[in-house]
């Protein structure tokens, strides 16, 4: 009998960032870091499953929706249809909600980017459970972009961080400075997981690089979202069988 291989997908449940002026910027997940490792995953026969804190309906950052990001209007238009009808979208989970219980049905985890998760993934309690449960049990952990920022909220205080040590990319502090927030954000992603231990690695900006180090596998921008599942499939495939 073929085991169903699950992959619960963990994403920002806010809309924004807040800058350094004190405002809310309007930001989201990063389109392509959802529905590229989406499509793979379906068509690898693996079931997704998305979890939000609160359980709310994640939002896009339609900067993502631009045409100059896609290699065609065709995949645009592709995109744009899974947001719009993706099952796993529409009903998420409530993250704070989970247990340990329900961790256990998930064969991995995955965290899309952008800039909203630096807003709540980066300190929600719920998720930096999961993440270190995750850790002890050596289960796949994957996280593209800014998705590394969730690994933030593992550490506990008085406690060595569980990644301490980890090679690690996350979207490097060059390519945040050609980014739209780079002027209002109050802190590096890079340099956070640097502070906390993390050996952090990068590629030319705006190059594919994933980063595999035990159970933890990063990728540093949009685009090594393709690769990065990959990488996880290849996790995984040995588990169906």
């Amino acid at each position: 009998m073929v085991k169903i291989v699950t992959i619960l997908f963990v994403m920002s449940g806010v809309d924004y960032v807040t800058g350094k002026d004190g405002q809310h910027h309007q930001t989201g997940y990063w389109v392509e870091e959802f529905v590229r490792p989406y499509l793979e995953f379906q068509k690898a026969g693996i079931k997704i499953v998305v979890a939000t804190p609160k359980g709310v309906i994640p939002t896009p950052d339609h900067l993502s929706f631009n045409p100059s990001y896609w290699p065609s209007q065709d995949a645009l238009e592709q995109a744009k249809k899974i947001i719009e009808t993706a099952p796993e979208l529409q009903k998420p989970l409530n993250l704070d909600q989970l247990t340990q219980k329900d961790w256990d049905q998930f064969d991995a985890v995955f965290y899309p980017g952008g800039h909203a998760p630096m807003e709540d993934l980066a300190k929600n309690k719920a998720s930096g459970h999961l993440l270190r449960y995750f850790h002890q049990k050596n289960k796949p952990t994957a996280l593209v972009c800014h998705g590394p920022v969730a690994l933030l909220a593992a550490k506990e205080d008085g406690r060595v961080w569980p990644y301490r040590g980890y090679k690690m990319t996350v979207f490097s502090n060059s390519e945040e400075k050609q980014s739209h927030l780079a002027q209002v954000l109050t802190y590096s992603v890079e340099d956070e997981l640097k502070r906390l231990g993390g050996i952090y690695q990068k590629a030319e900006d705006w190059n594919s690089y994933v980063v595999e180090d035990r159970e933890l596998i990063t990728g540093q921008n949009p685009m090594s979202s393709l690769a990065l599942a990959q990488k996880l499939i290849g996790r995984l495939v040995p588990i169906a069988r």
